[in-house]
């Protein structure tokens, strides 16, 4: 008899031992749910001494190269979500906050208040505007 054959016939004789065992192995695998944690940094799936990684990181620090901050604004208060005077203004003045730290490359900062804005004008015209030069007053 096999061992799959044996595993077979004992949980045929036993159905509720093997439901036992099997619901306590899950509830301990379930527990360690907690202490896992995910590592999404394309970075760190490489070893830290592999030579791919070690070439980016010199090519990151010869040229200068920094990591990306993404920022968010949510209202869930007002039913225009963000698109409401007042926190359009908010969002034009961290911007301009943000403009003003030491290290931040101007030309890399994206906001309403710092992307082009391009339209067709009249025929034959393309008009380029800041998509918010400054914060609205009215909604």
């Amino acid at each position: 008899m096999s061992l799959r054959d044996h595993f077979v016939a004992a949980s045929l004789r036993r159905p509720r031992t093997t439901m036992l065992v099997v619901a306590l192995l899950t509830l301990s695998a379930g527990s360690q749910i907690p202490r896992i944690t995910i590592d999404t940094d394309p970075e760190n799936m490489l070893p830290a001494d592999q030579g791919a990684r070690l070439v980016h990181d010199e090519v990151k620090r010869d040229f200068a190269l920094y990591d990306m901050l993404v920022v968010g604004v949510v209202d869930e208060e007002s039913p225009e979500g963000v698109f409401t005077p007042s926190t359009l203004g908010h969002v034009h003045a961290l911007t301009d906050r943000i403009l003003g730290l030491e290290g931040v490359v101007r030309q890399e900062v994206l906001s309403l208040s710092t992307v082009d804005n391009v339209e067709q004008g009249s025929p034959g015209e393309v008009r380029f505007d800041w998509l918010m030069d400054a914060p609205p007053a009215t909604p």
